[in-house]
């Protein structure tokens, strides 16, 4: 339990949380936030636009401004937040004025071309410029980099629906492999919570009105990614499961991807589980097992190379290591014991 108390609460979640009131505007609770610097920007974010957070203590409440969002008329920094950066891109449909949003080095390096393309964006210029409220919002977009474009797009449509502008919001996704489907699975049960019903087709969702609420209330679990660590060594020591109750985020897959590596299947496809590459990494550092993760380009795309790091982690504790297109390769199973200082990123 004292351990517990250490593991964060769920980024994912509590992002989504911030969006859907904000973009509905729907005063929440929010009970147990996640605390980092993706969510104090993503705040920070919306607080330009209008929007009101009184923090106390676990709990944080989010009041919409009565008058509607509107940008501010310096840019946004979005720093390395490439979550918060595409949804509130996404919402600007819901925002009144120009929308100019800029960020660190890294994030500027990321693809955001399915955002833009949805919002007529040309060239690489930032801060970028949106006139707000001048397009329709986008009824398709590509899942093969990232579920995040597609999560934007969601909650602003469900916003629509809210707030009376349209009955039904339909969002198709475009060829290609799928990837970070367990994120879009949270995003469509957070907005069920809202009141927001959905249908899924094999390559589209359709959203519409079921249940309209004066208010929102959001408890956020523990993040699902981090608590994969607690497993490993929960599992080493052969204690009880740290993911009991688990069931929204997708992460909590986690402790079957654990038996499978541990039963000797060392291929092990995370396409729609990217943040669980680095604790199924301990695992086979800590059971001496060897490692493929598979599938997972994304990796190469987050605020660093998380591939990259991974290996260059396990050659410096002995083991060997390849980085590969859609993933990485590390062995420690005929590593020996081995003491390195590593650099953390």
């Amino acid at each position: 339990e004292a351990s517990l108390r250490l593991v964060p609460a769920s980024k994912s979640e509590t992002l989504r949380a911030l969006a859907i009131s904000a973009a509905f505007g729907v005063p929440a609770e929010i009970h147990g936030p996640a605390l980092n610097d993706d969510t104090e920007v993503f705040v920070r974010a919306i607080e330009a636009l209008g929007v009101s957070v009184d923090r106390d203590g676990n709990t944080w409440r989010i009041f919409p401004p009565p008058e509607g969002l509107k940008a501010p008329n310096e840019p946004i920094d979005m720093r390395e937040g490439a979550t918060g950066f595409r949804i509130l891109g996404a919402m600007s449909c819901l925002i009144s004025g120009t929308l100019r949003l800029t960020g660190a080095p890294r994030l500027q390096e990321r693809p955001h071309q399915e955002l833009k393309d949805a919002l007529g964006l040309h060239g690489n210029a930032w801060p970028i410029e949106i006139e707000c409220g001048t397009r329709p919002l986008v009824g398709s977009t590509s899942l093969e980099r990232s579920s995040q474009f597609a999560t934007g797009f969601l909650i602003a449509g469900a916003a629509e629906i809210y707030r009376g502008r349209r009955e039904i919001y339909e969002l198709k996704f475009e060829g290609g492999e799928a990837r970070s489907l367990s994120y879009l699975k949270l995003t469509l049960e957070m907005l069920e919570e809202a009141g927001i019903g959905y249908e899924k087709g094999e390559r589209s969702v359709k959203l519409f009105l079921k249940d309209k609420k004066k208010r929102f209330l959001f408890p956020i679990e523990k993040d699902a990614s981090s608590l994969a660590f607690f497993e490993v060594y929960a599992r080493r020591w052969g204690l009880l499961t740290f993911f009991e109750g688990m069931k929204k985020q997708g992460d909590s897959i986690f402790p079957d991807l654990l038996d499978q590596l541990l039963s000797g299947e060392t291929e092990v496809s995370l396409a729609h589980h990217p943040d669980l590459a680095p604790p199924l990494w301990a695992a086979a550092a800590l059971f001496r097992k060897r490692l493929v993760i598979k599938d997972c380009p994304q990796l190469h795309l987050k605020e660093s190379d998380r591939a990259a790091l991974l290996v260059e982690a396990a050659v410096a504790l002995g083991a060997s290591g390849t980085v590969l297109e859609d993933g990485f390769e590390v062995d420690f199973s005929r590593s020996e014991e081995h003491t390195s200082e590593l650099q953390s990123h």
